[in-house]
């Protein structure tokens, strides 16, 4: 979690919305907000999840909802969700484009490009994340921050939610450039 090394040196209030299997990681959960997507607590943590965005602690989003995917040699996010944007802007939240340059095994992109090929639509490396996680200790990692972004300036009629999204993702790939 190089992520979270960093960060601390500037605030201790961090919290990581995640999928909620990686709430068994016990000595994070202080870090964590879990969202259930399937499951009887889908309200309950997105109840959650509105909470948080209303106090003013540091949250960190990954606004795929998943782990970058390797497709043709590149790795590369799935599309965003709006909800980042939706929920900032709601609450008057800056958002801060960030790039994070990382890997995980190849097993696991192997894995997920498998199960998508004979269509499982169940998630089934998500069960190896944790492992994956802890495969990144020691290894450097790049983290670009981008100019912070007034998410009340993300003004819907000029795009929607979605149009939005997808634009700061290009600029967050562009930090690396």
């Amino acid at each position: 979690m190089a992520i979270v090394t960093l960060l601390k040196q500037k605030r201790t209030d961090i919290k990581f919305i995640v999928n909620d299997v990686l709430m068994n990681l016990v000595n994070l959960q202080g870090m964590f907000v879990g969202v259930n997507k399937h499951g009887k607590n889908v309200k309950e943590s997105l109840r959650q999840v509105d909470e948080l965005f209303a106090t003013d602690q540091l949250i960190c989003v990954f606004p795929a909802g998943l782990v970058s995917r390797k497709k043709k040699g590149a790795i590369r996010d799935l599309e965003w969700k709006k909800t980042f944007i939706t929920r900032a802007r709601k609450h008057h939240r800056l958002i801060i484009p960030t790039y994070i340059d990382g890997e995980l095994s190849n097993f696991f992109y192997r894995l997920s490009n498998i199960r998508t090929k004979v269509g499982v639509k169940t998630n089934i490396e998500m069960l190896y994340l944790v492992n994956e996680m802890f495969k990144q200790r020691n290894k450097k990692m790049k983290v670009i921050f981008g100019k912070p972004i007034v998410s009340n300036n993300l003004d819907r009629k000029i795009k929607s939610d979605a149009e939005w999204a997808e634009e700061i993702k290009n600029k967050v790939y562009q930090l690396d450039r």
